[in-house]
């Protein structure tokens, strides 16, 4: 009389088996920083080309305009100047960006080291003692009902 029930009680019980498991068995968090760590990377490059194409620009509109607009004459640096400066500059941010990019890659696999060895269980201990909360609660209910009389099952009827 109560197998399906019963039923729906084991299948919760081994979805839940099932995620913790699941849960246990990935390790996201280093795939995840790896991920990050390529994606800021490419950031800095993209933005740093950026940097570098605007300022040759720049350095290349400035060379065809003669007024500033503010009355002045024109300096007296040549464009030749102003593109080696300007590509000077893009070299150093490119290697300021890789520095930046070295020590971070340096520190991270201590940081990895130290997040592998503890894992994150609250969503599998939750998971777990919410589908056992609920499942006791579920038959509780069931059982008390089913004491009363009360308990509404289609093939009694």
């Amino acid at each position: 009389m109560l197998r399906l029930p019963l039923i729906f009680q084991l299948a919760a019980l081994l979805s839940a088996i099932v995620s913790c498991a699941h849960a246990f068995s990935l390790d996201t968090s280093r795939s995840a920083k790896h991920v990050r760590a390529i994606y800021q990377q490419g950031c800095r490059t993209m933005v740093s080309q950026r940097l570098t194409s605007r300022i040759v620009l720049k350095a290349a509109e400035s060379e065809q305009e003669e007024d500033d607009g503010w009355g002045d004459s024109v300096s007296t640096t040549t464009s030749s100047d102003r593109i080696s400066k300007s590509q000077e500059l893009a070299s150093l941010q490119n290697d300021m960006a890789m520095k930046q990019q070295n020590k971070s890659t340096q520190s991270s696999p201590s940081a990895d080291m130290s997040e592998s060895k503890e894992r994150d269980l609250f969503i599998p201990i939750f998971t777990l003692v919410s589908v056992i909360g609920f499942s006791g609660l579920y038959g509780y209910e069931m059982l008390r009902l089913y004491s009363k009389g009360e308990l509404y099952l289609p093939w009694n009827n």
